[in-house]
């Protein structure tokens, strides 16, 4: 049977745990990919399966080059968003109130909040 092989894109809080869940399975190769060398090792040391590379992803060249030869190539969105095109800045608007919302002990009627916008770091 032959592994799929698969390159997770940052080995953090989010392509950390994606990383080890994939390795669980046999039908998988996993390699993880990240400048941070400490994750590398911690997840290495926790999933003897994960391969390591230790590169700066910051350039599409780059990833273009990691990515070629893999059949699966798992990333956060930030990564793939262009260096050009920030997000707008994070805004919190406080919706109306609540139809049949009930009244707090501190007077003041719930009302919905409503986020936009990325608590991701623009590349």
């Amino acid at each position: 049977m032959n592994k799929e092989k698969i390159i997770v894109l940052g080995g953090g809080l989010v392509g950390g745990p994606m990383a080890m869940d994939l390795a669980l399975e046999n039908r998988f190769d996993v390699t993880v990919a990240d400048l941070n060398e400490s994750a590398l090792a911690e997840l290495q040391a926790r999933q003897p399966r994960i391969s390591v590379l230790v590169e700066d992803l910051s350039t599409r060249a780059t990833v273009k080059d990691v990515v070629d030869g893999y059949d699966i190539v798992a990333a956060q969105p930030r990564l793939c968003r262009a260096k050009t095109r920030p997000a707008p800045p994070p805004t919190w608007k406080v919706g109306p109130e609540k139809p049949g919302a009930t009244q707090p002990m501190g007077g003041t009627r719930m009302r919905s909040l409503e986020w936009s916008g990325s608590f991701e770091k623009n590349l």
